[in-house]
Protein backbone atom coordinates (compact mmCIF):
# COMPACT_ATOMS: atom_id res chain seq x y z
CA UNK A 1 0.00 0.00 0.00
CA UNK A 2 1.34 3.49 -0.96
CA UNK A 3 0.43 6.79 0.89
CA UNK A 4 1.41 9.97 0.45
CA UNK A 5 4.74 10.79 2.61
CA UNK A 6 2.92 14.14 4.17
CA UNK A 7 0.00 11.68 6.00
CA UNK A 8 2.16 9.64 8.29
CA UNK A 9 5.81 10.99 9.52
CA UNK A 10 6.93 7.85 11.70
CA UNK A 11 5.87 5.19 9.33
CA UNK A 12 9.41 3.65 9.23
CA UNK A 13 8.95 1.63 11.93
CA UNK A 14 8.11 -1.67 12.15
CA UNK A 15 4.45 -1.53 14.33
CA UNK A 16 4.19 -5.13 14.82
CA UNK A 17 2.79 -7.02 11.97
CA UNK A 18 3.12 -3.63 9.73
CA UNK A 19 6.62 -2.53 8.64
CA UNK A 20 7.02 0.13 5.70
CA UNK A 21 9.73 2.58 4.16
CA UNK A 22 9.47 6.30 3.29
CA UNK A 23 10.52 8.06 -0.04
CA UNK A 24 10.35 11.28 -1.03
CA UNK A 25 7.03 11.64 -2.30
CA UNK A 26 5.47 7.86 -0.47
CA UNK A 27 5.25 5.59 2.24
CA UNK A 28 4.88 2.16 1.24
CA UNK A 29 3.49 0.09 4.16
CA UNK A 30 3.52 -4.19 4.14
CA UNK A 31 1.51 -5.69 6.37
CA UNK A 32 1.54 -9.18 7.57
CA UNK A 33 -2.66 -9.91 8.36
CA UNK A 34 -3.72 -13.26 10.06
CA UNK A 35 -7.12 -13.86 9.67
CA UNK A 36 -9.46 -16.57 10.43
CA UNK A 37 -10.71 -19.19 8.46
CA UNK A 38 -13.90 -18.72 7.08
CA UNK A 39 -13.03 -14.89 6.64
CA UNK A 40 -12.80 -14.08 2.92
CA UNK A 41 -9.44 -11.85 2.53
CA UNK A 42 -11.43 -9.69 0.04
CA UNK A 43 -13.62 -7.91 3.01
CA UNK A 44 -10.02 -7.39 4.49
CA UNK A 45 -8.67 -5.49 1.54
CA UNK A 46 -11.58 -3.83 0.88
CA UNK A 47 -11.66 -2.20 4.28
CA UNK A 48 -7.70 -1.38 3.79
CA UNK A 49 -8.35 0.08 0.59
CA UNK A 50 -11.04 2.10 1.72
CA UNK A 51 -9.01 3.98 4.40
CA UNK A 52 -5.94 4.34 2.38
CA UNK A 53 -7.67 6.26 -0.59
CA UNK A 54 -9.37 8.41 2.48
CA UNK A 55 -6.05 9.14 3.18
CA UNK A 56 -5.08 9.76 -0.52
CA UNK A 57 -3.04 6.69 -0.64
CA UNK A 58 -3.75 3.07 -2.82
CA UNK A 59 -3.11 -0.49 -2.65
CA UNK A 60 -0.40 -1.66 -4.80
CA UNK A 61 0.48 -5.71 -4.48
CA UNK A 62 -1.33 -8.10 -2.78
CA UNK A 63 0.00 -11.17 -1.89
CA UNK A 64 -2.72 -13.29 -0.04
CA UNK A 65 -2.07 -16.87 1.76
CA UNK A 66 -5.13 -18.84 2.52
CA UNK A 67 -5.35 -20.28 6.45
CA UNK A 68 -5.15 -23.28 6.62
CA UNK A 69 -7.15 -25.33 8.75
CA UNK A 70 -7.86 -29.19 9.04
CA UNK A 71 -11.12 -29.99 11.68
CA UNK A 72 -10.42 -31.60 15.01
CA UNK A 73 -12.65 -34.31 14.38
CA UNK A 74 -10.97 -35.45 10.97
CA UNK A 75 -9.77 -39.05 11.87
CA UNK A 76 -6.58 -38.56 11.13
CA UNK A 77 -6.51 -35.39 13.21
CA UNK A 78 -7.76 -37.96 16.33
CA UNK A 79 -5.47 -40.95 15.60
CA UNK A 80 -2.49 -38.62 15.84
CA UNK A 81 -3.51 -37.06 18.79
CA UNK A 82 -4.61 -40.57 20.21
CA UNK A 83 -0.89 -41.09 19.28
CA UNK A 84 0.50 -37.84 21.09
CA UNK A 85 -1.71 -38.67 23.95
CA UNK A 86 -0.79 -42.43 24.34
CA UNK A 87 3.08 -41.86 24.23
CA UNK A 88 3.05 -38.85 26.85
CA UNK A 89 0.08 -40.40 28.85
CA UNK A 90 -1.84 -37.16 28.88
CA UNK A 91 -4.80 -35.35 27.32
CA UNK A 92 -3.98 -32.92 25.25
CA UNK A 93 -5.77 -31.40 22.56
CA UNK A 94 -4.58 -30.57 19.01
CA UNK A 95 -3.28 -27.24 18.75
CA UNK A 96 -4.21 -24.76 15.72
CA UNK A 97 -1.25 -22.81 14.59
CA UNK A 98 -1.73 -18.79 13.23
CA UNK A 99 1.06 -18.61 11.23
CA UNK A 100 1.97 -20.26 8.05
CA UNK A 101 2.53 -23.87 7.75
CA UNK A 102 4.40 -25.84 5.10
CA UNK A 103 0.87 -28.19 5.32
CA UNK A 104 -0.89 -25.99 2.90
CA UNK A 105 1.00 -26.73 0.06
CA UNK A 106 -0.02 -30.60 0.10
CA UNK A 107 -3.24 -31.98 -0.28
CA UNK A 108 -4.70 -32.85 2.79
CA UNK A 109 -1.58 -33.04 4.73
CA UNK A 110 -1.40 -31.99 8.31
CA UNK A 111 1.32 -30.69 10.64
CA UNK A 112 2.32 -33.30 13.66
CA UNK A 113 4.84 -32.66 16.09
CA UNK A 114 5.20 -31.93 20.11
CA UNK A 115 4.97 -28.57 21.41
CA UNK A 116 7.28 -29.38 24.38
CA UNK A 117 6.11 -26.31 26.51
CA UNK A 118 5.03 -25.66 29.87
CA UNK A 119 1.87 -23.53 28.39
CA UNK A 120 0.68 -26.19 25.89
CA UNK A 121 1.57 -29.16 27.65
CA UNK A 122 0.93 -30.68 31.40
CA UNK A 123 3.79 -32.19 32.85
CA UNK A 124 4.72 -35.62 32.56
CA UNK A 125 7.34 -38.18 32.37
CA UNK A 126 9.35 -38.24 29.42
CA UNK A 127 9.57 -34.68 28.50
CA UNK A 128 11.54 -31.71 29.61
CA UNK A 129 9.47 -28.60 30.48
CA UNK A 130 12.35 -26.62 32.41
CA UNK A 131 14.90 -24.27 30.25
CA UNK A 132 18.07 -25.07 30.27
CA UNK A 133 20.11 -22.64 32.66
CA UNK A 134 21.87 -21.36 30.08
CA UNK A 135 19.19 -19.99 27.71
CA UNK A 136 17.59 -16.87 29.22
CA UNK A 137 14.22 -16.44 30.88
CA UNK A 138 11.20 -15.77 27.77
CA UNK A 139 14.22 -17.25 25.58
CA UNK A 140 14.36 -20.66 23.64
CA UNK A 141 11.40 -20.07 22.00
CA UNK A 142 10.68 -22.42 18.27
CA UNK A 143 12.30 -21.03 15.71
CA UNK A 144 14.18 -18.68 17.17
CA UNK A 145 18.01 -18.33 17.16
CA UNK A 146 18.46 -19.75 20.96
CA UNK A 147 15.78 -22.49 20.08
CA UNK A 148 16.85 -25.62 22.28
CA UNK A 149 15.30 -29.29 22.74
CA UNK A 150 16.92 -31.83 25.27
CA UNK A 151 18.13 -35.34 24.38
CA UNK A 152 15.34 -36.64 26.41
CA UNK A 153 12.49 -34.66 24.53
CA UNK A 154 14.44 -35.06 20.78
CA UNK A 155 13.75 -39.33 22.04
CA UNK A 156 10.43 -38.89 23.10
CA UNK A 157 9.88 -36.89 19.93
CA UNK A 158 11.47 -39.94 17.65
CA UNK A 159 9.00 -42.35 19.52
CA UNK A 160 5.83 -40.09 18.31
CA UNK A 161 6.63 -39.51 14.80
CA UNK A 162 7.60 -42.93 14.40
CA UNK A 163 4.13 -44.16 16.43
CA UNK A 164 2.07 -41.82 14.47
CA UNK A 165 3.41 -42.76 10.73
CA UNK A 166 3.16 -46.56 11.88
CA UNK A 167 -0.62 -45.81 12.76
CA UNK A 168 -1.62 -43.61 9.80
CA UNK A 169 -0.29 -45.85 7.40
CA UNK A 170 -2.28 -48.38 9.15
CA UNK A 171 -5.25 -46.58 8.69
CA UNK A 172 -5.11 -45.18 5.06
CA UNK A 173 -4.92 -48.45 3.74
Amino acid sequence: MIIPANEFAEADKVLGAVSGETSEDAIVLHFDIRYAVGQAHEQIIERIQAQAEAAGGRIVDILNDDPYYVQADDPRVQLLTATYNDVLGCEARPVAVGDGTHARFIPRALNFGPEFHADHVPAVDGIDLETPPFIAPGAGNAHGADEWASLKNLKTAFVLYALGLVRLDQYLQ
